[in-house]
């Protein structure tokens, strides 16, 4: 009888101590949410460019993000939670490899950007690279994804200047898709046919899928659905860094067309 209850005793305070660390792990993914969307409401324009120059006069929240992302345990998290915060964590650190070098004029001016540059992620050193393909993308195959996450350059799809929340995340994801889908700039019509983003080109194994082409994929997101016989290019790829500095190199970037 003493020995099962210092048994009990024992599973009791595991039991306890599991749901207090998982409760505390919560409470800094609601807090890194929170301070993400603020940050990104005061630096990101609603047209997609970073105001990177402010930023890069007062470092210290961005700093203070980066913080949270090297204590929060994402590999702990799963579903929606982990998926937004890894959304989150991508373009902050992303935001974060520019502004360090700031003034830039591209991020592939930046030595390993994606591939040599590592941060602390869950225990782990990793690259942009290795954090959207080996941690997010590995976890969460959803093609979506190459519309929220953003590169730092002109020809990604806007950055949002919000937080992904996981409650509100299926909303985010679909919201962003088809605003980037519908975008004249970035499906371009022309009178040869239509020209796609390198994005459809360098991740058409994602969007191809169940016999599927790559215009069936579009369509789904498309207010017009094209026709499936029209000719598709792919048009050079901008990597002119998205600082609100350069915003007359993107060609329509004001201009956001409505969607459902």
């Amino acid at each position: 009888m003493i020995n099962f209850f210092k048994w009990s005793t024992l599973v009791l305070a595991i039991c306890l101590s599991f749901n207090s660390s998982a409760q505390t792990i919560k409470n800094e993914l609601i807090d890194f949410t929170h301070k993400t969307d603020a940050f990104l409401k005061a630096y990101v324009t609603k047209d997609g460019y970073v105001k990177y120059d402010a930023i890069k006069a007062k470092p210290t929240t961005l700093q203070a993000l980066v913080n949270k992302i090297e204590q929060l345990e994402f590999k702990a998290l799963s579903g929606n939670d982990q998926k937004a915060a890894l959304i989150n964590a991508y373009n902050i650190l992303v935001i974060k490899s520019i502004v360090d070098k700031y003034p830039v004029k591209s991020p592939m001016d930046i030595d390993g950007f994606f591939d040599k540059r590592k941060f602390m992620i869950s225990r782990s050193y990793m690259t942009l690279n290795e954090l959207e393909k080996e941690f997010l993308y590995k976890n969460h195959p959803d093609p979506r994804l190459h519309f929220v996450l953003v590169c730092g350059a002109n020809g990604c799809p806007d950055i949002a200047n919000f937080a992904y929340v996981p409650t509100l995340l299926e909303e985010q994801l679909e919201k962003q898709t088809r605003r980037a889908i519908n975008n004249p700039e970035f499906i371009q019509m022309t009178e040869r046919g239509i020209e796609l983003s390198e994005i459809f080109n360098w991740y058409q194994k994602d969007f191809v899928k169940d016999g599927t082409n790559l215009l069936d994929w579009i369509n789904k997101y498309r207010l017009t659905p094209f026709n499936k016989d029209i000719p598709v290019t792919y048009y050079e790829y901008d990597w002119n860094v998205n600082a609100k500095m350069n915003i007359r190199s993107r060609p329509g970037a004001t201009r956001t067309p409505k969607t459902k």
